[in-house]
């Protein structure tokens, strides 16, 4: 699966395998195949919900383990969000794909956009190839460094992926190993689902920077006579529109969830430390996977906002002055287009770039050091 993307497999390619390979919309070929395998996918998702909220119930003596159980269960509702609003919007989703394909194909035709196309593909590629890599790996190294943690507590706290129901005991070894490989298995299933959604997000930036870029060129090379230009804004901001529409209600959820999210596992890491000095991996691993989501929304945002600018840069210096009226519309109206907030947004109230990340990063910092400071003092 992560070789499996050679150098002519294109963007929108690679993102329609991801959402059928995910459950996100239907495979093609044989339909009642198609229909099961969409079926278990879901079955597993909700199942593994259920699970989760099952555990919590029971409630936990431990009140870092509680914080901890809420934490895997904040983690899962962020993800189902964006997975149910996906499948539901399925069909306005692929139709901004197939927007941005017709768009592609005709700008391709000149020689010059061309180049800029075939760059930005294969940077594309690399990421995919990369996240492919960590999505994949991610359950193999958790089942590694999750046994190593067991094992140097002497399996006193035997540790799985999330706060899981389990309907039956772990005491016996077979049962253990069962248990570890059924949980990431199931882990595999829900990494492979979040995939989908996030290569969605890649593959719309990398296009929609791609095509922006390629407007810069031809304002600067051709000039405003080129009322192509103008159209075509006009399809990417109406992209970007149908985007927000779509996706921008799930990513401000994610955005309000992920400061509170790895609070409990955070608390995990810094506690085995402090008791033993034993270093728990899989916790330290499940933070970064919790943060990564959010880095990629936030700077998909951030590069549309600079390639907008840079085009309202490019329309601001073109050589205006002795065209025709027309022309002259055409380019206030562009300019003016350009200083709005053209980019991934919740309503216009919240903008998804690197000004969020930082507010993002530093209210995770300050709720874990609020639980931790408690924590820290009941133990005292």
């Amino acid at each position: 699966m992560v070789n499996s993307i050679s150098e002519d497999t294109s963007l929108y390619s690679i993102a329609y395998n991801a959402f059928r390979l995910s459950g996100l919309i239907r495979m093609e070929g044989n339909e009642s195949l198609s229909f099961l395998y969409m079926a278990s996918i879901h079955l597993i998702f909700y199942i593994l919900g259920i699970s989760l909220f099952v555990e919590i119930c029971k409630g936990a003596k431990d009140f870092e383990i509680l914080i901890e159980q809420w934490s895997c269960f904040a983690t899962y509702i962020m993800i189902l969000s964006q997975f149910v609003r996906f499948f539901s919007k399925q069909q306005q989703i692929l139709h901004i794909f197939y927007t941005l394909e017709t768009i592609g194909e005709e700008m391709s035709k000149d020689k010059e956009s061309r180049y800029f196309t075939k760059e930005a593909e294969n940077f594309g590629r690399k990421i995919i190839k990369m996240m492919n890599i960590f999505i994949y790996s991610a359950p193999i190294l958790w089942f590694i460094l999750s046994t190593i943690s067991d094992i140097q507590t002497n399996f006193e706290n035997k540790r799985l992926i999330a706060q899981f129901w389990i309907p039956w005991s772990m005491e016996q070894n077979w049962a253990y190993i069962l248990t570890k490989i059924c949980v990431s298995f199931t882990s595999v299933c829900i990494n492979i689902a979040y995939r989908g959604v996030s290569v969605f997000d890649i593959v719309f930036t990398f296009q929609m920077s791609t095509y922006l870029k390629i407007l810069q060129n031809y304002l600067e090379t051709k000039g405003v006579k080129d009322v192509k230009i103008f159209q075509q804004h006009k399809l990417l901001i109406e992209l970007i529109i149908d985007y927000n529409k779509v996706m921008s209600g799930s990513k401000f959820f994610q955005v309000t969830l992920v400061p509170l999210m790895p609070c409990g596992f955070g608390l995990t890491f810094v506690k085995s430390l402090k008791r033993s000095g034993t270093i728990s991996f899989d916790s330290f691993q499940r933070i970064i996977c919790i943060i990564i989501p959010t880095v990629v929304t936030c700077l998909c945002g951030q590069e549309i906002i600079i390639q907008v600018e840079r085009l309202h840069e490019a329309s601001y210096m073109s050589n205006w002055y002795g065209q025709d009226l027309s022309y002259r519309r055409n380019l206030l109206t562009l300019m003016i287009r350009t200083t709005k907030v053209t980019t991934l947004n919740y309503r216009l109230i919240l903008t998804y770039d690197r000004d969020l990340l930082s507010q993002v990063l530093q209210r995770m910092y300050s709720y874990f050091m609020v639980i931790y400071g408690f924590v820290d003092t009941t133990d005292d």
